[in-house]
């Protein structure tokens, strides 16, 4: 979800907000990266290019990780050995029309 967010890239699965989905980080809990009650984990602290994969385990497992992972758990596994440079780039061109003033 960003719509809203401030920036923020949070996950919400099953519609019973990202305050309910427990974010782990190599099987670690995340700390949450907003303040006040909303606060959630911000997932654009993470680096794209040093995630190896992405577990999601679906049913609530609110019995073993509290009631933080009422809705669901994401389990976010990092790469262990990364050498060298990884880079990418985005480029767009505007066209004619496109709502500017």
């Amino acid at each position: 979800i960003n719509k809203g967010a401030g920036g923020n890239a949070r996950i919400d699965l099953r519609g019973l907000g990202a305050q309910r989905t427990l974010v782990l980080v190599n099987g670690r809990r995340m700390i949450n990266s907003g303040t006040g009650a909303a606060s959630t984990v911000d997932l654009n602290t993470i680096p794209v290019s040093m995630i190896k994969s992405v577990e999601v385990l679906k049913d609530g497992a609110s019995a073993v990780y509290a009631t933080d992972a009422v809705a669901v758990v994401v389990n976010i596994i990092l790469k262990d050995n990364f050498e060298g440079l990884d880079m990418s780039l985005i480029s767009a061109i505007r066209g004619e029309g496109d709502a500017v003033a």
